[in-house]
């Protein structure tokens, strides 16, 4: 039987261009077309803050240290900011980030995210670079810089300012000492949107995890805002174009750090006022922490018996990479040992983000 030889695939990702050696089928020599291969080679998850298993609402106040959205945390000078998600501001920007200022006195902000240490420790001794686009209220100049931490793997501090009021970007000034300075950066932001002028730098050879880091360089007033998107960390000296993740991939890597256990989950009555219900999920980074989302969770048992909680407390828990067993109090005469599941969305939320 003859056989022909459809095609070949060559790609060069380098360049971020594949060929396609095919004769279509016909029997004439082959020929090479090139096209497009979008390459999503960002270290960055979420990088335009299109996920959102944190925090149900928008807008929302976030505090220095606080996690507003998946795998991007909050860095404030002096107190609260307040986070809010737009939607296709501009062609090419489906989504993004705005921080406003909320308080009377001005301050810097920011946000940063930690790089799982086992994507990041492929890069020792390697080239990085950083892009995003941005806008703001006012225009302001920009700062933002590529870290590293060299310490035990993901569990750096997420406090990276040692002086807010510092204007030399080295550890033991404006950083914190606990950090290795990869590059910094600075733009004139503007109040349209503008990618910023990429950095780059080195990592040592002793690098744990990246991390990225982008903030506003002087003091803004109040409501002041700051708009975010298409952040990308990256292998080599060169930025290239931004892609966006599929919104099955980006669920999937988000929930490697966040998963929320929801109506579903399976139950058994521990006691006459308390119920532990299981889960099991994909393997997260590390061991989360349950947070109970709201105070009422619905325990529905076969047959239509059900009874809904009043003002719930975790009162104990089991915890694995792999899945939990977790304790809520505040029900009322259940029988000890009867099976059931949550009828309740989203109630806890398992924080496996990095940082202390």
């Amino acid at each position: 039987m003859a056989k022909t030889i459809i095609g070949t695939l060559e790609i060069d990702s380098a360049n971020e261009v594949g060929q396609v050696l095919t004769n279509n089928g016909s029997g004439v020599p082959p020929t090479f077309q090139t096209f497009p291969q979008p390459l999503n080679n960002n270290l960055l998850i979420n990088g335009a803050f299109s996920n959102n298993q944190i925090n149900s609402g928008s807008p929302t106040v976030v505090n220095s240290g606080d996690y507003f959205i998946n795998k991007w945390y909050g860095l404030t000078q002096t107190s609260f900011v307040t986070f809010s998600a737009q939607t296709l501001q501009q062609d090419g920007i489906a989504t993004n980030c705005r921080f406003q200022q909320s308080q009377g006195a001005a301050q810097m902000m920011g946000m940063a995210q930690i790089v799982e240490a086992r994507d990041s420790r492929w890069y020792r001794g390697s080239q990085l670079t950083l892009s995003f686009q941005s806008r703001c209220s006012i225009p302001k100049p920009l700062r933002y810089a590529i870290l590293e931490w060299d310490g035990t793997i993901d569990v750096p501090p997420k406090n990276l300012v040692n002086d807010w009021t510092s204007t030399t970007y080295t550890p033991g000034n404006f950083f914190s000492s606990s950090f290795t300075v990869i590059a910094t950066g600075s733009f004139n932001n503007k109040t349209t949107w503008n990618p910023v002028t990429p950095i780059t730098g080195v990592a040592s050879s002793s690098l744990q995890n990246l991390i990225v880091f982008i903030w506003t360089e002087v003091v803004v007033d109040l409501n002041y805002t700051l708009d975010v998107s298409n952040c990308k960390l990256e292998y080599g000296a060169t930025s290239t174009d931004y892609f966006n993740d599929s919104s099955a991939i980006l669920a999937e890597k988000c929930a490697r750090f966040t998963k929320l256990v929801s109506v579903g989950a399976s139950g058994i009555a521990a006691s006459t006022t308390t119920v532990a219900f299981n889960t099991v999920f994909n393997t997260m980074a590390i061991t989360p922490t349950p947070v109970l989302e709201v105070s009422a969770v619905n325990f529905q048992i076969p047959g239509g018996i059900s009874q809904t909680s009043s003002g719930s407390s975790i009162t104990s828990n089991v915890l694995s990479t792999r899945g939990a067993s977790i304790v809520i109090d505040g029900y009322i005469a259940l029988v000890p040992g009867t099976s059931g599941y949550s009828a309740t969305a989203g109630f806890i939320r398992m924080n496996g983000e990095l940082g202390v």
